[in-house]
């Protein structure tokens, strides 16, 4: 299995992480199985070689992923079954900027693989179209940086209220997210509201699925130290607190992650700096 990370153009890169490029050439009969956590990762996958269903189960999702989709939040984690060999190419948008390019009610789509057809959007599909039909990985990136800076010409939307939470929660994951709105004077009801129409989940369950996974991915990163350190890092209360939230999301506590880390989970893991071409195999 190989992963291949891109830089889009220079414009699209405060919105998007990058491109990427996953393709697996196994083959077996009885089945190739893989689980991926949840994780704050949205964006726009096309599996331009798909010679067998990829099948994806969460709790609300169990059917074979669609060629081209939207990748809304995923608060489940996803178990995975394929055949045949693949290859797939992703937006990734970084976090909270997926709403800007695509304005629809991400809240009916969380942990669901949305068509790209059920948008009935003319240049989402020939977008779709170019990139299947693209023979080469230099097309693909092409076809998408064309696309997504067309959208970003019509984008007319300074920096709000969802972005300055964001960047709040990031540089202090400990700080509870119910204390936000009284530090901006509007009511908590109409902050969760508003987070919920922009972001696609709730205030709350997004604050415990960004300090899972930004303690996923300081765990699989060269800074790792200890888990202890980690649990500090990422705002918990306590060491209790860590391992009870860490098995609710992923069913593992973060020794057993760390003895077992998923080969797609541990190729596409979050890096904070986005190396150009960058590849990782397993």
């Amino acid at each position: 299995m190989k992963f291949q990370e891109f830089l889009p153009a220079l414009p699209l890169q405060p919105y998007v992480h990058h491109y990427a490029i996953l393709e697996d050439d196994r083959s077996d009969l009885t089945g190739i199985t893989d689980r991926t956590p949840p994780n704050l990762s949205t964006g726009l996958l096309f599996y331009y070689r798909l010679e067998s269903p990829v099948i994806i189960t969460n709790g609300v999702y169990d059917a074979a992923l669609p060629q081209s989709f939207l990748m809304p939040h995923c608060v489940q984690s996803q178990h995975w079954l394929y055949h045949k060999p693949l290859g797939v190419f992703g937006i990734m948008f970084k976090p909270g900027k997926l709403r800007y390019f695509f304005p629809y009610p991400l809240l009916e789509y969380q942990d669901k693989a949305v068509p790209i057809l059920d948008f009935g959007d003319k240049g989402m599909q020939e977008l779709e179209e170019r990139i299947l039909e693209a023979k080469t990985t230099a097309e693909r990136i092409q076809a998408a940086n064309n696309y997504l800076l067309n959208r970003l010409r019509r984008i007319d939307r300074p920096t709000d209220l969802i972005d300055w939470t964001l960047s709040q929660l990031f540089a202090n994951p400990g700080k509870h997210i119910n204390h936000l709105p009284l530090e901006v004077k509007i009511s908590e009801r109409h902050f969760r509201r508003l987070f919920e129409r922009e972001m696609g989940v709730n205030p709350k369950a997004w604050q415990k699925l960004a300090r899972f996974t930004q303690a996923m991915n300081l765990m699989q990163s060269p800074r790792f130290r200890s888990l202890t350190n980690v649990a500090h890092s990422c705002g918990y209360y306590d060491q209790n607190h860590f391992i009870e939230e860490f098995k609710f999301f992923i069913r593992l506590t973060p020794g057993e992650f760390l003895r077992q880390i998923p080969a797609i989970t541990e190729l596409t893991a979050w890096r904070g700096e986005v190396v150009d071409r960058r590849e990782f195999e397993r």
